[in-house]
């Protein structure tokens, strides 16, 4: 159990003329909330993982550092893939899943949740105490 945090920017997106909106933004997609995951014979070497982000941001349309549209979202990304333990504190994770994405409902142009939706290749590196002994 632990909480994630990540944001992506597209420096230009563009509605075009003749639609509501129209003019060159920038678009920003941030959300953070829970990780929770599950490595079952986690003492091999190299063993199987798979994880659950489920979590809240927003998409925002930007023109000069301001919003000038933004709508609130909900994000679930399940994860599958296989855990290296690198040493004691380190491991290395890599997955697949997709992240699913919804409440887009005040952008405008052709934004949809589809657009903020997609598969998702992750590599992690996860450091810590991870101790079977709690």
């Amino acid at each position: 159990l632990g909480g994630y945090g990540m944001g992506t920017d597209y420096p230009i997106y563009t509605i075009p003329e003749g639609e509501e909106g129209a003019g060159q933004y920038d678009l920003k997609f941030g959300h953070g909330g829970l990780w929770i995951g599950y490595a079952p014979q986690s003492h091999k070497l190299i063993h199987f993982y798979s994880s659950a982000k489920i979590g809240w941001g927003k998409a925002r349309l930007r023109q000069d550092k301001e919003n000038i549209y933004s709508d609130r979202v909900f994000v679930l990304t399940p994860e599958l893939g296989f855990e290296v333990n690198l040493t004691e504190w380190l491991k290395m994770t890599f997955t697949g899943g997709y992240r699913w994405v919804n409440g887009i409902t005040n952008l405008p142009g052709t934004l949809e949740n589809e657009d903020f939706s997609s598969p998702v290749g992750i590599i992690t590196f996860r450091i810590g105490g991870f101790e079977d002994d709690f």
